[in-house]
């Protein structure tokens, strides 16, 4: 399975909008991909989610790594239509860590948000 985690310069997980790398991580032959996010230089942040759930995407995740405060209503509609899955995680972890406690995390996978984690 593929998973998703955005994260910052140190690989510590943050929302999407902020963002300086992707991070892939399939948990079956524990390979990571690393690749740059385009939403890091982009203003306005609204805009910077947009592009940045769009780039995320085309790495074919099966699952996203998320913060409470990562999607809007137009970040969650995008990764709908692709059918991805959501582990929420509000802990300050970085990639490996999130690696590490994959099994765990997959086990509250979400296949939809509450709307509280998406209407901003």
């Amino acid at each position: 399975m593929r998973i998703g985690i955005t994260t910052d310069e140190n690989n510590n997980l943050i929302k999407l909008e902020d963002s300086r790398y992707f991070v892939i991580f399939d948990d079956e032959t524990k390979k990571e991909e690393k690749y740059d996010s385009p939403a890091y230089k982009i203003t306005p942040k609204g805009h910077a989610r947009d592009v940045g759930m769009d780039e995320l995407l085309k790495y074919k995740p099966d699952m996203i790594v998320i913060t409470s405060d990562s999607l809007c209503k137009c970040t969650y509609a995008q990764s709908l239509l692709v059918n991805v899955r959501y582990i929420l995680i509000d802990e300050k972890l970085n990639a490996k860590e999130i690696e590490n406690r994959i099994n765990e995390f997959k086990r509250n996978a979400l296949d939809v948000l509450e709307p509280k984690l998406y209407n901003r």
